[in-house]
Formats: structure tokens, C-alpha cells, sequence
């Protein structure tokens, strides 16, 4: 389970009712796959399309180029820059050992942790 905060969860009610209307309107045709985003079938979407739909958005907003994979990446970094700690993202990314999660996202803690050093270091020298 992914731990989710802020509108995310009131997002997250609204897809359940719509699903739960979709459910209803289909009825035994409706397909119970599990997943949380759904063609109104209940069948899942595909991933390629997902991610196309995306671009689509970014184009139309103007946002720089940026894959829908990259929310993944930006909301690790996020989490990280904000001090919680990299086994406990590991855990919510899903990733299969801390070491992975390390050695993708190992320079952000480290970035932060040697601008600190570095800080503390010209700190105590200009003393």
C-alpha cells in the first residue's frame, strides 16, 4: 500500500465513485481487474496509452518535456529532500532492496548531507 497525503485522497474517493457508478451501468459486463484507474469496463488501461495521454497534457500546458515516469523520480526526490528516510522509500517505491533505491536516488541524500559537511566545515574554519 502507498501512503498517499493532501488531495490525493479526495482525488482517490471520486475515482472509487465514479467506478462504483461504471460498476452498475455495466453490470455483469463490468471487469473487476483490481486496479484503481479504469476504462469505464472496468478493463485496464495500457500503459503506452497512459503515458501518450500525458505528453498530450504536457504539450498543452507547456510544461518542459517530461515523461510520465519522471513523476515517479520527482516525487522520490521530493520525499527524500524532505528527510524521510531511504529505506522508507524504498519501501514505497516498491523496489525489490534499499540498494537500488540507493544507487538511483543515493546522490540526492548525498548532495544534501555533503553541502551540510561542507557548511559545518567553513563554519568551524572561519572561527
Amino acid at each position: 500500500m502507498v501512503p498517499v497525503a493532501g488531495w490525493v485522497p479526495d482525488a482517490l474517493r471520486t475515482v472509487k465513485a465514479r467506478q462504483a457508478a461504471e460498476r452498475l451501468a455495466f453490470g455483469r459486463d463490468w471487469t473487476d481487474s483490481g486496479l484503481v484507474f479504469t476504462h469505464p469496463d472496468g478493463t485496464g488501461l495500457m500503459p503506452h496509452s497512459v503515458s501518450k495521454g500525458f505528453g498530450r497534457l504536457v504539450k498543452v500546458y507547456g510544461v518542459p518535456r517530461l515523461r510520465f515516469h519522471d513523476l515517479r523520480h520527482i516525487g522520490a526526490t521530493i520525499l527524500l529532500q524532505a528527510g524521510v528516510p531511504m529505506p522508507v522509500v524504498s519501501r514505497i517505491l516498491g523496489h525489490s532492496s534499499i540498494g537500488i533505491t540507493v544507487d538511483t536516488y543515493g546522490h540526492v541524500v548525498m548532495d544534501d548531507q555533503v553541502k551540510n559537511a561542507m557548511d559545518q566545515a567553513l563554519t568551524a574554519w572561519s572561527r
